[in-house]
């Protein structure tokens, strides 16, 4: 909770971000005059800031990271995901960028998305401390989903690594090898797939993994009956 004295701080350092801002629009302290007003509270104006500085600046990332993050604040997705592939597009594998997606994604409800940027975020950045909230946040919001369906098999089928390592937190390792047997079917050199399976089968991998043709048959039969079922409750 803010005091009096600390509004009172960065109220002084708004004055001095301000008048440097408006002295150099191009210099990049348009970055801790906008954070000092969303501190503030001020989201509109920390935003209004943000916008003219990287108007300024278009190849500052950490400018634009904040726009996406502000963006976000105020619900305007599409300008929010544009901004951080924007980002992508000159920083690939931008840590910032991939988690702020992650997040949009999931309050947008578009979790399969959600958890393919996770793989990403994964493989790139195993350290990642946002990693374990995201897949926590997931796995309840996925819980939640299916026991509204009042089933969880009427979920269409999220093929992900991370979608099988959430399997494997509740318990349900037959779930998560079927997804590990799918990963290693439209991947079938991915040495890490093929360790985990063979790590959960706890038997030689190819004894588990199913022929192509099984597998396509298995997996447009469940997406099938989850479209039917979903119809049926229109």
């Amino acid at each position: 909770m803010k005091t009096a004295l600390d509004e009172q701080h960065l109220l002084a350092k708004v004055r001095d971000y301000s008048a440097q801002f408006n002295v150099n629009p191009t210099s990049d302290i348009f970055i801790p005059l906008a954070q000092c007003y969303l501190a503030l509270g001020l989201t509109e104006a920390a935003l209004d800031v943000a916008r003219r500085g990287v108007a300024q600046n278009p190849d500052n990332i950490a400018g634009r990271l904040l726009l996406a993050d502000l963006l976000g604040k105020i619900d305007e997705y599409d300008d929010a995901i544009a901004t951080y592939e924007q980002v992508l597009q000159d920083d690939h594998n931008n840590e910032q960028a991939l988690v702020g997606l992650v997040r949009l994604d999931i309050q947008q409800c578009h979790y399969d998305r959600a958890l393919g940027r996770l793989d990403q975020i994964r493989e790139v950045y195993p350290q990642n401390n946002d990693i374990e909230a995201l897949e926590k946040q997931l796995d309840e919001l996925l819980n939640s989903a299916g026991d509204e369906n009042g089933d969880n098999s009427e979920s269409v089928p999220l093929m992900t690594a991370t979608m099988a390592e959430l399997y494997l937190k509740q318990g349900l390792k037959e779930k998560a090898i079927d997804v590990y047997q799918s990963l290693l079917q439209q991947q079938p050199n991915n040495e890490l797939f093929r360790s985990r399976l063979a790590d959960l089968a706890g038997s030689s991998v190819d004894c588990v993994v199913p022929s192509s043709d099984s597998l396509m048959f298995e997996d447009l039969k469940r997406w099938i009956e989850a479209i039917d079922r979903r119809r049926k409750h229109v």
